[in-house]
């Protein structure tokens, strides 16, 4: 229990003593929470049916109950004689005046969450399909402008597809819709010119037209599905390519297994790092005693992937066993390249094509 200005209101009164004094001292010394965590802790002990009843109360509002509650706990005499006249209420006791108050309590107000009503979720494409309608929508209107006005119109599909910023894969829609009216049109237009056998319910429901009529309506299909041809071309041209957001060093490395120190020859590895980029990477094996070197086969350099060096030339990337390491490490602890090279040429023993795996038994000695 937390009790705060201590420093001027001392330690918590001693049992029994001055009723007011403690009362006074509980209400400076504790707080709303810390005085409902005292009636509770009673009514679990002393009176369980109440203890969810006062638990639903405002800790503000059961103060005097906690400072009471905290007391009885301690062990002050129940019969303590509260200082005042005879109450109508019908309690002089510290024990009576508590029961009182607990009799009295309020039910707590529960308060009830509805719950938030479920929308069905609408999926991209069901949100594509209302678009597309929309747009075919506002296209069959400027259709019937055309007709209404003597088969003219200022209508461009192109500009429409620009100012709505409609995506490839709605105009590619569009035009198959209207590809349809387009070839309808074409049929009951120039399919008497073409020697085509024109479908009879193609030409009774197009029948009210004059030819010359059917003709600029002909062309105004043609110039929507054009437009959208073109539309299409021109966004999936204008597209941005994805690209590959590149690792960085550290993740590359991250699986990478290698021998950190050689405690038999006292070296340390070189750091991971160093091995991208890199054109040389020579390296030890402390379980085979075999000294080697990976060559990289183009000017990108090693690559790492995994646990396996990657980018070398199969060929030229090559290592051989050690007889005497302690003398090779004492050649080549602070040489150079050339120092490195001399001492894998200089080695009688058999050469053995590098794999490029890395270990937990590689030592990584220098990278150029």
């Amino acid at each position: 229990m937390k009790i705060k200005d201590r420093k001027l209101w001392g330690d918590e009164p001693e049992l029994n003593s001055n009723l007011n004094v403690a009362m006074n001292w509980y209400n400076a010394c504790l707080d709303s929470k810390e005085l409902k965590k005292c009636l509770v802790d009673y009514v679990k002990k002393n009176k369980k049916e109440l203890t969810d009843k006062v638990k639903g109360q405002k800790d503000y509002n059961i103060r005097t109950m906690g400072m009471l509650a905290r007391m009885l706990d301690r062990g002050w005499e129940s019969d303590t004689i509260i200082n005042r006249k005879p109450d109508p209420r019908n309690y002089t006791t510290l024990i009576e005046c508590l029961n009182y108050k607990l009799s009295k309590l309020p039910e707590p107000i529960v308060k009830i969450v509805e719950p938030k009503s479920m929308k069905p979720k609408v999926s991209i494409q069901q949100r594509m399909e209302e678009k597309l309608y929309d747009y075919i929508g506002h296209i069959e209107g400027e259709i019937d402008d055309f007709i209404k006005n003597k088969f003219s119109s200022k209508f461009k599909m192109e500009t429409y597809i620009l100012e709505k910023n409609i995506p490839a894969a709605t105009i590619k829609k569009l035009e198959a819709f209207y590809t349809k009216l387009y070839d309808e049109l074409n049929e009951v237009t120039y399919g008497e010119r073409d020697k085509k056998d024109i479908d009879p319910q193609l030409v009774e429901a197009w029948g009210h037209l004059s030819r010359a009529e059917k003709k600029k309506f002909f062309k105004f299909a043609q110039s929507i599905v054009d437009d959208c041809k073109l539309g299409y071309t021109s966004k999936k041209a204008s597209r941005k390519t994805r690209t590959k957001k590149e690792k960085s060093a550290e993740k590359i490395i991250a699986k990478i297994k290698y021998l950190a120190e050689d405690k038999d020859y006292n070296v340390q590895s070189i750091h991971p790092k160093t091995i991208l980029g890199a054109q040389e990477l020579w390296v030890w094996n402390s379980k085979k005693k075999r000294y080697g070197v990976y060559y990289s086969q183009s000017p990108r350099g090693l690559e790492i992937k995994g646990t396996t060096l990657q980018n070398f030339d199969t060929t030229k990337s090559i290592q051989k066993r050690i007889r005497d390491p302690k003398a090779l490490w004492k050649k080549i602890k602070d040489g150079g390249k050339r120092v490195l090279k001399n001492c894998l040429k200089d080695s009688s023993t058999k050469e053995k094509v590098l794999n490029g795996r890395l270990n937990e038994n590689t030592l990584l000695i220098k990278a150029f």
